[in-house]
Protein backbone atom coordinates (compact mmCIF):
# COMPACT_ATOMS: atom_id res chain seq x y z
CA UNK A 1 0.00 0.00 0.00
CA UNK A 2 1.73 3.65 -0.94
CA UNK A 3 1.88 5.34 2.42
CA UNK A 4 0.42 8.71 1.30
CA UNK A 5 -2.80 7.37 -0.44
CA UNK A 6 -5.56 7.87 1.58
CA UNK A 7 -4.01 11.19 2.32
CA UNK A 8 -3.43 12.07 -1.35
CA UNK A 9 -7.31 10.66 -2.66
CA UNK A 10 -8.46 12.57 0.30
CA UNK A 11 -7.17 15.58 -1.36
CA UNK A 12 -8.15 14.74 -4.78
CA UNK A 13 -12.10 14.11 -4.00
CA UNK A 14 -12.50 17.27 -2.14
CA UNK A 15 -10.42 20.00 -4.25
CA UNK A 16 -10.02 19.38 -7.87
CA UNK A 17 -11.40 21.39 -9.72
CA UNK A 18 -10.98 24.64 -6.82
CA UNK A 19 -7.41 25.15 -6.95
CA UNK A 20 -4.22 24.05 -9.32
CA UNK A 21 -3.70 20.95 -7.81
CA UNK A 22 0.07 20.56 -8.64
CA UNK A 23 1.51 22.75 -5.23
CA UNK A 24 -0.97 20.69 -3.15
CA UNK A 25 -0.20 17.19 -4.51
CA UNK A 26 3.49 18.26 -4.73
CA UNK A 27 3.45 18.26 -0.95
CA UNK A 28 1.35 15.05 -0.34
CA UNK A 29 3.54 13.05 -2.54
CA UNK A 30 6.28 14.20 -0.01
CA UNK A 31 4.50 13.37 3.09
CA UNK A 32 4.09 10.26 5.42
CA UNK A 33 0.82 8.32 5.98
CA UNK A 34 -0.62 9.99 8.90
CA UNK A 35 -2.38 6.94 9.52
CA UNK A 36 0.36 5.12 10.39
CA UNK A 37 -0.32 6.00 14.53
CA UNK A 38 -3.81 4.46 13.89
CA UNK A 39 -6.82 5.09 12.40
CA UNK A 40 -8.80 7.52 15.33
CA UNK A 41 -5.55 9.41 15.34
CA UNK A 42 -5.02 9.60 11.67
CA UNK A 43 -8.55 11.05 11.45
CA UNK A 44 -7.97 13.30 14.42
CA UNK A 45 -4.75 15.31 12.08
CA UNK A 46 -6.75 14.90 9.05
CA UNK A 47 -9.72 16.66 10.22
CA UNK A 48 -7.77 19.50 11.82
CA UNK A 49 -5.52 19.68 8.86
CA UNK A 50 -8.40 19.95 5.96
CA UNK A 51 -11.07 21.94 8.29
CA UNK A 52 -10.28 25.40 7.19
CA UNK A 53 -10.54 24.59 3.59
CA UNK A 54 -13.99 22.99 3.89
CA UNK A 55 -14.95 26.02 6.06
CA UNK A 56 -13.43 28.48 3.33
CA UNK A 57 -15.42 26.27 0.68
CA UNK A 58 -18.82 25.79 2.61
CA UNK A 59 -18.27 29.38 3.37
CA UNK A 60 -18.34 30.13 -0.38
CA UNK A 61 -21.68 27.82 -1.05
CA UNK A 62 -23.04 30.16 0.70
CA UNK A 63 -22.56 33.44 -1.14
CA UNK A 64 -23.35 34.59 -4.45
CA UNK A 65 -26.98 34.22 -3.92
CA UNK A 66 -28.25 37.58 -4.60
CA UNK A 67 -27.40 40.92 -6.29
CA UNK A 68 -30.44 43.19 -5.57
CA UNK A 69 -33.15 43.15 -3.47
CA UNK A 70 -35.84 43.72 -6.22
CA UNK A 71 -37.80 40.68 -6.61
CA UNK A 72 -38.45 39.73 -10.62
CA UNK A 73 -41.93 40.26 -11.59
CA UNK A 74 -44.38 36.92 -12.50
CA UNK A 75 -42.66 35.54 -15.22
CA UNK A 76 -39.01 37.40 -15.15
CA UNK A 77 -35.87 35.70 -15.39
CA UNK A 78 -31.99 36.15 -14.79
CA UNK A 79 -29.13 33.56 -15.59
CA UNK A 80 -25.75 34.87 -13.41
CA UNK A 81 -22.25 33.15 -13.45
CA UNK A 82 -20.32 34.21 -10.03
CA UNK A 83 -17.41 33.22 -8.64
CA UNK A 84 -16.95 33.75 -4.85
CA UNK A 85 -13.34 33.59 -2.91
CA UNK A 86 -13.47 33.18 0.61
CA UNK A 87 -10.31 33.74 2.87
CA UNK A 88 -9.02 31.52 5.53
CA UNK A 89 -8.70 33.64 8.75
CA UNK A 90 -4.92 33.86 10.93
CA UNK A 91 -5.74 31.80 13.67
CA UNK A 92 -6.85 28.40 11.31
CA UNK A 93 -3.45 28.40 9.15
CA UNK A 94 -2.06 26.03 12.24
CA UNK A 95 -3.21 23.69 15.63
CA UNK A 96 -1.56 22.73 18.16
CA UNK A 97 -1.27 18.93 17.97
CA UNK A 98 -0.82 18.73 21.97
CA UNK A 99 -4.55 19.54 21.92
CA UNK A 100 -6.66 17.02 19.46
CA UNK A 101 -6.53 13.96 21.40
CA UNK A 102 -3.86 11.91 19.35
CA UNK A 103 -3.36 8.59 21.39
CA UNK A 104 -0.57 7.05 20.01
CA UNK A 105 1.11 9.70 18.37
CA UNK A 106 3.41 11.95 20.72
CA UNK A 107 4.93 15.22 19.19
CA UNK A 108 8.49 15.10 19.49
CA UNK A 109 10.49 18.48 20.14
CA UNK A 110 9.26 22.16 21.53
CA UNK A 111 6.68 22.80 19.50
CA UNK A 112 3.68 21.02 18.87
CA UNK A 113 1.99 22.98 16.15
CA UNK A 114 1.75 22.51 12.87
CA UNK A 115 0.16 24.01 9.64
CA UNK A 116 -2.78 23.40 8.30
CA UNK A 117 -3.45 22.66 4.74
CA UNK A 118 -4.01 26.65 4.33
CA UNK A 119 -1.04 27.39 6.43
CA UNK A 120 3.05 27.96 5.18
CA UNK A 121 4.80 25.33 3.23
CA UNK A 122 6.53 24.05 5.69
CA UNK A 123 6.31 20.56 7.40
CA UNK A 124 4.88 20.13 11.12
CA UNK A 125 6.00 18.83 14.07
CA UNK A 126 7.97 15.08 14.27
CA UNK A 127 5.36 12.24 15.47
CA UNK A 128 6.62 9.39 17.03
CA UNK A 129 4.05 6.01 17.77
CA UNK A 130 5.89 3.99 20.54
CA UNK A 131 5.32 0.50 22.13
CA UNK A 132 7.36 -0.93 25.23
CA UNK A 133 8.30 -4.42 25.37
CA UNK A 134 9.44 -6.32 28.78
CA UNK A 135 12.85 -4.09 27.97
CA UNK A 136 12.98 -1.36 26.44
CA UNK A 137 10.93 1.18 24.33
CA UNK A 138 10.29 0.75 20.13
CA UNK A 139 9.21 3.46 17.86
CA UNK A 140 6.72 1.76 15.25
CA UNK A 141 6.34 5.02 13.32
CA UNK A 142 7.96 8.41 12.85
CA UNK A 143 7.10 11.39 10.10
CA UNK A 144 6.26 14.63 10.17
CA UNK A 145 2.74 16.34 9.64
CA UNK A 146 1.96 17.32 6.28
CA UNK A 147 3.01 20.73 4.98
CA UNK A 148 0.82 23.44 4.24
CA UNK A 149 0.08 24.45 0.51
CA UNK A 150 0.53 28.54 0.91
CA UNK A 151 -3.04 28.75 -0.12
CA UNK A 152 -5.03 30.83 2.46
CA UNK A 153 -7.80 31.21 -0.49
CA UNK A 154 -10.64 28.81 -1.96
CA UNK A 155 -12.33 30.25 -5.13
CA UNK A 156 -15.88 28.53 -6.16
CA UNK A 157 -17.73 29.41 -9.37
CA UNK A 158 -21.33 29.29 -9.46
CA UNK A 159 -24.21 29.39 -12.35
CA UNK A 160 -27.64 29.66 -11.06
CA UNK A 161 -30.93 31.18 -12.41
CA UNK A 162 -33.87 32.89 -10.99
CA UNK A 163 -37.71 33.00 -12.22
CA UNK A 164 -40.40 35.20 -10.62
CA UNK A 165 -43.65 33.68 -8.87
CA UNK A 166 -46.63 35.16 -8.05
CA UNK A 167 -47.11 37.25 -4.44
CA UNK A 168 -43.68 38.94 -4.99
CA UNK A 169 -41.60 36.08 -4.83
CA UNK A 170 -38.63 34.69 -6.40
CA UNK A 171 -37.33 31.20 -6.55
CA UNK A 172 -33.66 30.78 -7.42
CA UNK A 173 -31.63 27.44 -8.83
CA UNK A 174 -28.02 26.03 -8.63
CA UNK A 175 -27.23 23.02 -10.26
CA UNK A 176 -24.06 20.99 -11.55
CA UNK A 177 -25.23 18.14 -12.84
CA UNK A 178 -22.79 14.97 -11.67
CA UNK A 179 -19.63 14.95 -13.66
CA UNK A 180 -16.37 13.37 -14.08
CA UNK A 181 -13.22 14.96 -13.71
CA UNK A 182 -11.30 14.27 -16.76
CA UNK A 183 -8.09 11.97 -15.97
CA UNK A 184 -9.22 11.25 -12.54
CA UNK A 185 -11.84 8.82 -10.76
CA UNK A 186 -13.57 11.58 -9.75
CA UNK A 187 -17.26 13.21 -10.05
CA UNK A 188 -19.11 15.89 -8.46
CA UNK A 189 -22.54 17.52 -8.70
CA UNK A 190 -23.91 20.71 -7.06
CA UNK A 191 -27.66 21.35 -6.41
CA UNK A 192 -29.33 24.44 -4.26
CA UNK A 193 -32.39 26.17 -3.92
CA UNK A 194 -33.32 29.61 -2.70
CA UNK A 195 -36.40 31.84 -2.31
CA UNK A 196 -36.40 35.63 -2.37
CA UNK A 197 -39.62 37.60 -1.10
CA UNK A 198 -40.42 41.15 -0.98
CA UNK A 199 -40.76 42.77 1.92
CA UNK A 200 -40.94 46.55 0.35
CA UNK A 201 -44.58 45.72 -0.99
CA UNK A 202 -46.07 45.23 2.59
CA UNK A 203 -44.52 48.80 4.15
CA UNK A 204 -46.21 51.33 2.14
CA UNK A 205 -43.12 54.07 2.49
CA UNK A 206 -40.84 51.77 0.63
CA UNK A 207 -43.45 50.90 -2.43
CA UNK A 208 -42.68 55.43 -2.75
CA UNK A 209 -39.01 54.72 -2.81
CA UNK A 210 -36.61 53.45 -5.36
CA UNK A 211 -35.56 51.28 -2.38
CA UNK A 212 -35.95 47.59 -2.22
CA UNK A 213 -36.08 44.86 0.62
CA UNK A 214 -36.49 41.52 0.34
CA UNK A 215 -36.15 38.13 2.82
CA UNK A 216 -33.93 35.40 1.50
CA UNK A 217 -33.21 32.09 2.75
CA UNK A 218 -31.14 29.53 0.63
CA UNK A 219 -29.33 25.71 0.58
CA UNK A 220 -26.49 24.48 -1.50
CA UNK A 221 -25.42 20.61 -1.34
CA UNK A 222 -22.32 19.79 -3.29
CA UNK A 223 -21.80 15.66 -3.61
CA UNK A 224 -17.72 14.66 -4.68
CA UNK A 225 -16.96 11.15 -5.38
CA UNK A 226 -13.80 9.03 -6.07
CA UNK A 227 -12.34 5.96 -6.11
CA UNK A 228 -9.34 4.49 -5.64
CA UNK A 229 -7.32 1.37 -5.11
CA UNK A 230 -5.88 0.28 -1.68
CA UNK A 231 -4.39 -3.21 -1.16
CA UNK A 232 -1.78 -4.59 1.51
CA UNK A 233 2.08 -4.81 0.33
CA UNK A 234 1.33 -8.62 0.70
CA UNK A 235 -1.09 -11.30 1.75
CA UNK A 236 0.73 -13.84 3.40
CA UNK A 237 -0.85 -12.61 6.88
CA UNK A 238 -3.90 -12.75 5.76
CA UNK A 239 -6.50 -15.85 5.82
CA UNK A 240 -10.01 -13.98 5.25
CA UNK A 241 -8.91 -11.41 2.58
CA UNK A 242 -8.10 -11.18 -0.80
CA UNK A 243 -7.50 -8.75 -3.83
CA UNK A 244 -11.59 -8.86 -4.57
CA UNK A 245 -12.42 -8.04 -1.26
CA UNK A 246 -10.60 -4.29 -1.47
CA UNK A 247 -12.57 -3.06 -4.22
CA UNK A 248 -15.09 -0.74 -3.84
CA UNK A 249 -13.07 2.07 -2.35
CA UNK A 250 -14.63 5.17 -2.82
CA UNK A 251 -14.00 8.25 -0.80
CA UNK A 252 -17.22 10.81 -0.78
CA UNK A 253 -17.18 14.29 0.39
CA UNK A 254 -21.14 15.86 1.49
CA UNK A 255 -20.94 19.71 1.60
CA UNK A 256 -23.97 21.56 2.65
CA UNK A 257 -24.54 25.65 3.33
CA UNK A 258 -27.48 27.39 4.60
CA UNK A 259 -28.49 30.86 4.84
CA UNK A 260 -30.76 33.59 5.50
CA UNK A 261 -30.98 36.95 5.32
CA UNK A 262 -32.26 40.39 5.24
CA UNK A 263 -31.46 42.40 1.46
CA UNK A 264 -31.72 45.87 0.87
CA UNK A 265 -31.06 47.63 -2.09
CA UNK A 266 -31.38 50.93 -4.37
CA UNK A 267 -33.83 50.84 -7.48
CA UNK A 268 -32.34 53.12 -9.74
CA UNK A 269 -31.84 52.48 -13.36
CA UNK A 270 -27.89 52.25 -13.56
CA UNK A 271 -25.83 51.59 -11.04
CA UNK A 272 -27.28 50.62 -7.61
CA UNK A 273 -25.82 49.35 -4.01
CA UNK A 274 -27.00 46.15 -2.28
CA UNK A 275 -26.31 45.03 1.36
CA UNK A 276 -27.52 42.54 3.53
CA UNK A 277 -27.18 40.71 6.75
CA UNK A 278 -28.06 37.29 8.03
CA UNK A 279 -26.75 34.16 9.43
CA UNK A 280 -25.81 31.06 7.79
CA UNK A 281 -24.32 27.61 8.88
CA UNK A 282 -22.11 24.87 7.02
CA UNK A 283 -21.45 21.22 7.63
CA UNK A 284 -18.86 18.77 6.02
CA UNK A 285 -19.35 14.90 5.97
CA UNK A 286 -16.20 12.74 4.80
CA UNK A 287 -17.16 8.90 4.54
CA UNK A 288 -13.94 6.27 3.25
CA UNK A 289 -15.97 3.03 1.92
CA UNK A 290 -14.88 -0.19 1.61
CA UNK A 291 -11.86 -2.43 3.06
CA UNK A 292 -9.03 -0.30 4.16
CA UNK A 293 -5.22 -1.91 5.51
CA UNK A 294 -3.56 -0.14 7.72
CA UNK A 295 -0.75 -0.79 8.48
CA UNK A 296 -0.11 -2.94 11.85
CA UNK A 297 2.99 -4.58 13.77
CA UNK A 298 3.78 -7.69 14.60
CA UNK A 299 2.70 -9.21 18.10
CA UNK A 300 6.57 -9.46 18.82
CA UNK A 301 7.75 -6.31 19.73
CA UNK A 302 10.89 -6.64 18.71
CA UNK A 303 10.05 -6.89 15.20
CA UNK A 304 9.40 -3.16 14.11
CA UNK A 305 8.33 -4.35 10.38
CA UNK A 306 5.16 -2.99 9.37
CA UNK A 307 2.70 -5.97 8.77
CA UNK A 308 -0.85 -6.55 7.64
CA UNK A 309 -2.83 -9.57 9.52
CA UNK A 310 -6.76 -9.81 9.35
CA UNK A 311 -6.93 -7.52 12.31
CA UNK A 312 -5.73 -4.72 10.23
CA UNK A 313 -8.47 -4.53 7.64
CA UNK A 314 -10.25 -1.58 9.05
CA UNK A 315 -13.71 -0.07 7.97
CA UNK A 316 -12.66 3.95 8.82
CA UNK A 317 -15.18 5.89 10.16
CA UNK A 318 -17.32 8.91 8.75
CA UNK A 319 -15.86 12.36 9.81
CA UNK A 320 -17.55 15.30 10.11
CA UNK A 321 -16.60 18.53 10.63
CA UNK A 322 -18.81 21.43 11.98
CA UNK A 323 -18.23 24.43 10.36
CA UNK A 324 -18.74 28.03 10.99
CA UNK A 325 -21.83 29.49 11.73
CA UNK A 326 -22.97 32.76 12.96
CA UNK A 327 -23.86 36.14 11.63
CA UNK A 328 -22.90 37.56 8.27
CA UNK A 329 -22.73 40.91 6.36
CA UNK A 330 -22.22 41.99 3.00
CA UNK A 331 -22.03 45.10 0.70
CA UNK A 332 -21.32 45.52 -2.67
CA UNK A 333 -22.53 47.33 -6.13
CA UNK A 334 -24.24 46.17 -9.39
CA UNK A 335 -24.49 48.09 -12.84
CA UNK A 336 -26.79 47.17 -15.51
CA UNK A 337 -26.69 47.49 -19.09
CA UNK A 338 -29.74 47.20 -20.89
CA UNK A 339 -30.02 42.82 -20.08
CA UNK A 340 -26.33 42.80 -18.68
CA UNK A 341 -26.01 43.08 -15.61
CA UNK A 342 -22.26 42.73 -13.94
CA UNK A 343 -21.77 43.20 -9.86
CA UNK A 344 -19.06 42.79 -7.07
CA UNK A 345 -19.55 42.43 -3.31
CA UNK A 346 -17.56 41.70 0.06
CA UNK A 347 -19.06 39.66 3.13
CA UNK A 348 -18.05 40.05 6.40
CA UNK A 349 -17.56 37.03 8.29
CA UNK A 350 -15.29 34.73 10.49
CA UNK A 351 -14.22 33.25 6.76
CA UNK A 352 -14.60 36.81 4.39
CA UNK A 353 -15.94 36.44 0.78
CA UNK A 354 -15.00 38.12 -2.15
CA UNK A 355 -17.74 37.93 -4.96
CA UNK A 356 -17.98 38.96 -8.54
CA UNK A 357 -20.41 38.23 -11.62
CA UNK A 358 -22.12 38.54 -14.48
CA UNK A 359 -25.55 38.10 -15.55
CA UNK A 360 -28.58 38.50 -17.95
CA UNK A 361 -31.75 39.84 -16.40
CA UNK A 362 -35.28 40.45 -17.58
CA UNK A 363 -37.45 41.90 -15.10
Amino acid sequence: MERNSIFRYVFIVIFTGILSGSAVFSQIDESMDIFDGGVEDGQAILTEYLRPWMNAFSADLSAGWYNTATVHKLGGVDVTFTVNISFVPENAKTFDMSKIGLKNLEPVGSSTIAPTVAGCTDEGPLLEYRAVNATDTVTLASFRSPAGTGYDFVPSPMLQAGIGLPAGTEIIGRLLIPVKVPETSVKMGLWGIGMKHSVSQWIPVLKRLPVGMSLFGGFTRMNVYAGFQLEPDSYDNLENYRPADFTGQEISAIIQAYTIDLIVSTNLPVINVFGGIGYGKTSTDIDVNGNIPIPGFHPDISVTCPTFTDEDIHKIPGMKIANQSGLRFNAGIRLKLAAITLHGDYTWADYSIYTAGIGLSFR
